[in-house]
């Protein structure tokens, strides 16, 4: 049976397994990042390029041309420090048959697909946890982002997210895409012009929630998008304790009154001067006797006055948050373990065979494992991966509704 598994049952599940990842491997597919069949391992760093800020130069009689360092990209560094693997499953020698007649409507490819879903949700919801480091956005939290009055549903937030991105210098010709979930798509579905589109023969747009690009905007529909922020808390005004300079990245503060105190958010979004920073880290303060800091996205871009106030931005609370913008802006980095029982949620190590499956498109490769008992074979999908948000000034927050 093994011979027979290897030569002609394995090809037939690897092609079938990548058409499969193709569907689920979209969004990543847009981001910015580095993918490989190669071997991979838990606190491994890889340097991937980034876009620059491009500036401008006066020209004069005597310029010179550019230098080589002038022309060179920028980098970030991620480390792969998410290893995930699907839960094993066990298929029994008579489904391995059964594969021969049924193919992709088995039972065997249905659990194969099952497993790559639970590994590319993984990743794609870690690279959307990451919103805490995106300082922009738009809509109201709490409310729907296509239909914040409750009544009439409009693309105005599409706009809102154009005129962002616009005012952050994102170059014009950039391709701009908005990950929506489900939910803010059966808003979006209910638009006047989107139901037109049905009308006039596009029915992929009710049906499949097939958006290719609304003003200007291609829309991409993810079931693990929008993760729910909840929104921290300051109690009797929150202000800056001394002056501090341009650039600094923490931001020391107290309370205003003697019974204040302060709970903000990983993922806060706070205004000081004409500028709003996000908190990278949870700041909490007991009383107004201590002081607290306040970890910035970035260092600030003006200084800082002493009893300057700090406050939580208008328009910003608890509710879901979807990503939208050039998706350059953020990158994920994935490999294959190099050693799949590490990781292995298997009772027991065992020899195993193990099978790349890529998709033709993205790149992105995750790992099929099939351990070798009596009459059966127990399986597993697996990747190691890590993200972040790079080049933050590309992209820009949608808030929406909190369910």
């Amino acid at each position: 049976m093994s011979n027979t598994f290897a030569a002609n049952l394995m090809p037939r599940i690897i092609a079938d397994s990548r058409l499969w990842l193709r569907k689920q491997a979209r969004f990543l597919g847009l981001v910015n990042h580095d993918f490989s069949d190669a071997a991979g391992k838990v606190g491994q760093v890889v340097t991937v390029p980034i876009p620059t800020a491009i500036g401008n130069t006066t020209l004069t009689a005597d310029r010179l041309p550019p230098a080589a360092t002038d022309l060179t990209f920028a980098t970030a560094t991620l480390t792969l420090d998410q290893a995930i693997v699907s839960n094993p499953f066990t298929v029994e020698q008579i489904h391995l048959q059964n594969y021969q007649i049924a193919g992709p409507g088995s039972v065997l490819q249905q659990q194969i697909n099952a497993a790559i879903d639970t590994v590319v949700a993984h990743c794609a919801t870690n690279l959307q946890s990451k919103y805490y480091m995106v300082p922009s956005f738009v809509g109201t939290a709490g409310s729907s982002f296509f239909d914040p009055s409750g009544s009439a549903p409009t693309m105005n937030g599409l706009a809102d997210i154009k005129q962002a991105l616009f005012k952050q210098l994102v170059p014009p010709e950039r391709p701009i895409h908005g990950v929506f979930s489900y939910k803010d798509f059966t808003v979006l579905r209910k638009i006047q012009e989107v139901r037109q589109a049905y009308s006039i023969g596009t029915p992929s747009v009710i049906q499949d929630s097939q958006f290719p690009s609304l003003m200007g905007i291609g829309m991409v529909e993810d079931y693990f998008a929008g993760t729910i922020h909840t929104v921290g808390t300051i109690t009797t005004g929150l202000a800056v304790t001394a002056a501090q300079p341009v650039g600094d990245t923490t931001l020391v503060c107290t309370t205003a009154a003697s019974t204040g105190a302060c709970a903000l958010k990983k993922g806060d979004i706070v205004t000081v001067g004409n500028y709003t920073y996000a908190l990278t880290a949870d700041a909490t303060q007991a009383s107004a006797a201590a002081s607290v800091s306040l970890l910035l996205d970035r260092g600030l871009d003006e200084a800082a006055t002493t009893s300057e106030a700090v406050t939580l931005t208008t328009n910003f609370g608890t509710g879901r948050v979807n990503i939208a913008g050039d998706l350059l802006g953020a990158s994920v980095v994935a490999r294959l373990p190099s050693n799949p029982a590490d990781i292995s949620e298997m009772p027991v190590k065992l020899m195993g065979e193990h099978y790349p499956i890529t998709d033709p498109v993205s790149g992105l490769s995750v790992l099929l494992s099939f351990y070798g008992q009596y009459f059966q074979r127990t399986m597993q999908v697996s990747l190691v991966y890590g993200t972040s948000m790079t080049d933050p000034r590309r992209l820009v927050r949608c808030l929406s509704a909190n369910a």
